[in-house]
């Protein structure tokens, strides 16, 4: 009752720091609560009871793979786009070779590119949930993991804001290619996916702020040898691909060039 009327008198910024810390508490406290049931004997006993605790785990516990999963679809998304937008634009004439090109060629790169920054990320989700025994890590366990671990911070990072298509990281040229080729086909429809990626900002950006930056809530000691060892060459392939994508296009453009040959009239 305090939370909500100290919600309902707060304005601007100060509402949307009050309503994250309220939420980051009842969620702590759903998981607390769950696993106080399952840890006390004899507790759980109704079928209905312990239905819920186990859907309340479940949902709770796997927010942060679910995060990636959204951000991964959302990568699959624009291939699925690319293909539409060529499919759409086929047999007509006044489509041009060049956007079909684009497109696919966008569309490949994407899902090389997703590969790798995807696998990058899980195995990162992988080293944090190492860190934590026991229960499945949730975004509301972790906060200020920078502070004593800037190694993994490093490597976590090149392989988040890959994923998000920053320019000069791998994930960038894919998603441009796509959405060039789109808007010279569908333009409708690329000016529609554009919300797409402010979703996948958004998840993202919201995994970088929680558990790398605030307020320190675990001791989280930095990334061994081994732990690292499948993720630095995922990370310098990033970097590889991001500054010198002639590497792949190269290999498939003379393929994906056959292809939009055979979808446009001469």
């Amino acid at each position: 009752d305090e939370q909500m009327k100290a919600l309902e008198a707060a304005r601007g910024s100060k509402f949307d720091e009050l309503f994250l810390t309220y939420m980051i508490q009842h969620h702590r406290g759903a998981v607390l609560m769950v696993h106080s049931l399952f840890g006390s004997p004899g507790a759980g006993q109704d079928e209905s009871i312990f239905k819920f605790a186990g859907d309340v785990e479940a949902d709770q516990g796997t927010e942060l793979k679910r995060m990636l999963a959204y951000s991964s679809l959302n990568h699959v998304s624009y291939c699925l786009l690319a293909l539409f937008a060529v499919s759409h634009a086929t047999g007509t004439p006044l489509r041009t070779h060049e956007a079909s090109t684009a497109a696919l060629s966008g569309a490949i790169l994407q899902i090389f590119n997703h590969g790798l920054s995807a696998a990058a990320l899980f195995a990162c989700v992988g080293v944090l949930e190492s860190r934590r025994p026991g229960p499945p890590v949730t975004l509301a366990d972790l906060g200020g993991i920078r502070a004593t671990a800037p190694r993994f911070t490093l490597l976590c990072g090149f392989a988040l804001f890959s994923s998000l298509g920053l320019p000069g990281l791998n994930g960038f040229v894919g998603e441009f290619l796509v959405f060039r080729g789109v808007f010279g086909l569908v333009p409708w429809a690329a000016a529609t996916a554009c919300l797409g990626l402010l979703i996948t900002a958004l998840f993202l950006l919201t995994f970088w702020q929680r558990v790398f930056h605030g307020p320190r809530r675990v001791d989280f000691s930095d990334i061994t040898r081994m732990e690292s060892a499948p993720l630095v060459p995922l990370v310098v392939l990033m970097i590889l691909l991001g500054l010198a994508p002639g590497l792949l296009t190269a290999l498939i453009n003379p393929l994906v060039t056959t292809w939009a040959g055979h979808l446009t009239p001469p």
